[in-house]
């Protein structure tokens, strides 16, 4: 049997410490991070790529001895936040690369976010996206997934995308920490 970081009881203030030191983690393949790694860097967090299994973000909370913590701890197999830049991408996704991105979500053992930048449920109704996929069937597609593989779906502007990773990755990682 193993423990991780979720079997500690820290106090509020030891919470904060760590939530201060977590480090996001950005796929090594992610394209188009840029303005991802910009949000986190005005906000003074710290980041490093790093080869994820699956998806594009994640986080880890340093090794914090004075914590108990001995070494770092990765929650990359926890959760893990999969960023498309438009509908038209995931449309993508969901019409000619289905079986690439179905294999994706379903090997990952994690919680698993999917961050859709500009986009809306709406926006599919009213088919603003470039793809032969009708409105209904992209529509059932994200629901459907949702179900299957307990998905996630953020729809956020993209101004906003690097400060919702944050807080999306952040409150997981306070959660897990039982407070």
């Amino acid at each position: 049997m193993t423990f991780g970081i979720e079997s500690y009881h820290f106090t509020e203030s030891e919470v904060n410490k760590i939530l201060k030191s977590l480090v996001y983690l950005v796929d090594t393949r992610e394209k188009e991070a840029g303005h991802i790694v910009s949000a986190f860097e005005k906000k003074g967090l710290k980041w490093k790529y790093k080869a994820l299994i699956s998806g594009d973000y994640s986080v880890m909370v340093p090794k914090n001895e004075e914590l108990g913590i001995f070494r770092d701890i990765y929650f990359d197999s926890k959760i893990v936040i999969e960023r498309k830049n438009s509908l038209d991408e995931l449309a993508n996704n969901l019409g000619n690369k289905r079986v690439q991105f179905e294999h994706e979500l379903f090997r990952t053992p994690a919680c698993i976010c999917l961050v859709v930048e500009d986009g809306s449920y709406e926006k599919v109704l009213n088919e603003e996206y470039n793809s032969l996929l009708t409105p209904k069937s992209y529509y059932r597609s994200l629901i459907c997934m949702q179900a299957k593989y307990n998905l996630k779906i953020h729809f956020i502007p993209k101004k906003l995308a690097g400060f919702h990773i944050q807080q999306i990755l952040e409150c997981f990682v306070k959660e897990s920490l039982n407070l």
